[in-house]
């Protein structure tokens, strides 16, 4: 049985209904631009980069 590869964008409840429903043939990746975004937000403005 093939595997399926589901990029999310971190919704643990999207994470759940993906291992409900495929089980271990659901592999579960984050996009890296929305882990990218939240980290870069959680940050103080004075340290976050400025886009020239």
């Amino acid at each position: 049985m093939r595997s399926l590869l589901f990029v999310i964008d971190g919704a643990k409840v999207l994470r759940r209904a993906i291992a409900d429903a495929f089980g271990s043939r659901g592999l579960i990746r984050r996009c890296r631009e929305h882990k990218k975004r939240n980290v870069t937000n959680a940050l103080p403005e004075r340290m976050r980069a400025t886009d020239p």
